[in-house]
């Protein structure tokens, strides 16, 4: 199935529109596919911080958990240490 397409309309200064029409030009580029292309990074990039903010998020919560004595973490964090300074001792 075609995605629709839809028109976006925005005010912005006369002086910056004819700046950036003059640029899309000279790269040979049409204004609306290079307004698209930002869009689409933009887009792109929140959705890679808003991960890399959940994934912080996480580890922050897991950290603090493998502090606490007698949690599940806390236990897996000694295995692997332990597992670390063996392999430390076995080179």
């Amino acid at each position: 199935m075609a995605e629709k397409n839809t028109t976006f309309t925005m005010k912005l200064e006369l002086k910056l529109r004819n700046q950036f029409m003059k640029a899309a030009a000279h790269a040979h580029r049409p204004a609306s596919q290079l307004v698209r292309d930002f869009m689409r990074t933009y887009v792109e990039r929140e959705k890679n911080r808003q991960f890399a903010v959940e994934a912080h998020r996480q580890s922050v919560s897991i950290a603090q958990r493998a502090a606490k004595a007698g949690t599940d973490e806390h236990t897996l964090m000694q295995e692997i240490a332990a597992e670390i300074d063996q392999d430390n001792l076995d080179e």
